[in-house]
């Protein structure tokens, strides 16, 4: 029966939401639990949905926002893209397995998908919550950070240990890997690439809140810049500090002077380093397995030869996919560590289209909207900042899956990126920023409104 504490955050959230706002639950409760509470418990209950922490939080939020009016909220095209990526995997589901698996898929994708992307989309930028949002962001993931220097050391995650005792079973499968003598810290987030994925999310917040001087003092800034890179750094994850890397390139464009004349320079040494970059890398992994000389060069070696293998699978059922667990698998190969190919196995090309258009439809509106506002505003320095971490987020996730918290804040930073773009035009050519709104004086006004 202990695991109905994982309605607790829930019935919090719907208390805050009604008594305040939904938009302070969402600060306040959702973002805590979403970042504190590992996604891999559930409340299992026969014949019913299985929630998460998290989606145990969301679900109240969003009903109340709905409820009273969904402010902020506005259809654009990127929504048919989410809710047709949410949609395309249920009906996948359905196909492969029947109702029962497709309503517990439906179930998470509404959670970790439909639900975060439009209270993020409809809160962040109308409400006045831009720099509340951020800062309330980035003081969650410092004390995760802080906590992930003992699983670096110990190689023991504190947030599993916390909390296994009510999960009997549950957690077995996450468990801290080690490289060079240390622990691989993946905090709450379930698995080492996908902590250095949200940390690197966070680092992008950090420095455009330390930019644009949003903290009290500039020790503040530099404390919490300094937790962000050393949560990546514990994380011992290479492909969202490589996301990390490049993305500062994309904010250094958006810093220069002269835009133009900064990005020819960076697609001209992209092309006469990356070229040579890829025929050496292709020259690397092409070894195989077998032929690997270092832990290092197995792993890269080993995504390869998923593609090789898994991509005829895939096409053998490309529309529709096989199904959560039920496409054939290479023996020696039961991880997909690629989440593009990911959905496409699972869910077919339908989905894997809809969740790529997705991304790339908000980065060519993000890379529009940010070239045509002024220079080092604020408009243009967060378009600049959304477009980087995204970059970031596509460079990790090709090289594992978008599972746990990673998977909401792909589509909180869509949601944000998304209401980012539709402010008005004024907004962006004066670089104006939103303000935080001011509360009432008595909280029952709220309550009767």
């Amino acid at each position: 029966m202990t695991v109905y504490i994982i309605l607790i955050p829930g019935i919090i959230a719907l208390i805050y939401a009604i008594v305040r706002s939904p938009e302070e639950a969402f600060l306040h409760v959702y973002l805590p639990v979403l970042f504190f509470l590992p996604g891999y418990y559930r409340m299992i209950l026969p014949g019913f949905p299985d929630p998460t922490f998290n989606e145990a939080a969301i679900i109240p939020i969003f009903l109340v926002y709905l409820a009273r009016g969904a402010k902020g909220w506005r259809f654009t095209v990127t929504d048919l893209f989410v809710f047709g990526f949410a949609f395309t995997q249920g009906y996948s589901q359905y196909l492969s397995t029947g109702y029962n698996d497709a309503q517990n898929l439906i179930f998470d994708m509404l959670g970790n998908v439909v639900f975060p992307y439009i209270v993020a989309k409809g809160m962040i930028e109308s409400s006045g919550y831009r720099v509340k949002f951020a800062k309330k962001l980035i003081l969650v993931l410092a004390i995760v950070a802080v906590a992930q220097a003992y699983e670096f050391r110990f190689m023991a995650c504190p947030f599993k240990m916390a909390l296994d005792p009510f999960f009997p079973f549950q957690g077995i499968g996450w468990v801290t890997t080690i490289r060079y003598g240390f622990g691989r810290a993946a905090g709450p987030f379930g698995h080492c690439i996908l902590a250095g994925l949200i940390l690197g999310f966070g680092f992008r917040i950090q420095r455009w809140l330390q930019q644009n001087g949003h903290w009290e003092s500039k020790r503040k800034a530099q404390v919490l810049t300094g937790l962000m890179v050393a949560g990546m750094l514990m994380s011992q994850a290479r492909g969202p500090q490589l996301g990390a890397a490049l993305g500062s390139v994309i904010v250094l464009i958006g810093r220069a002077k002269n835009r133009r004349t900064m990005l020819i320079t960076v697609l001209s040494l992209g092309i006469l380093v990356g070229t040579p970059a890829y025929i050496a890398f292709t020259a690397y992994v092409s070894v195989g397995r077998a032929g690997a000389t270092s832990s290092t060069q197995e792993t890269a070696a080993y995504r390869k030869e998923l593609m090789d293998k898994y991509t005829d699978i895939a096409l053998e059922k490309s529309w529709w996919g096989w199904g959560e667990n039920e496409w054939p698998q290479v023996v020696g190969m039961p991880s997909i560590d690629n989440h593009f190919l990911n959905v496409a196995l699972r869910h077919g090309l339908i989905a894997m289209g809809c969740f790529i258009m997705a991304m790339f439809w908000v980065a060519i509106r993000l890379a529009i909207y940010a070239y045509k506002a002024p220079p080092k505003s604020e408009a243009s320095t967060l378009a600049f900042t959304l477009l980087a971490a995204l970059i970031a987020v596509v460079i990790a996730i090709v090289t594992v899956y978008l599972g746990l918290q990673a998977q909401q804040v792909l589509f909180i930073l869509i949601g944000w990126s998304d209401a980012l773009v539709r402010q008005k035009e004024h907004a962006a050519v004066s670089g104006a920023t939103t303000i935080d709104l001011p509360q009432p004086q008595f909280r029952f006004k709220r309550v009767l409104a």
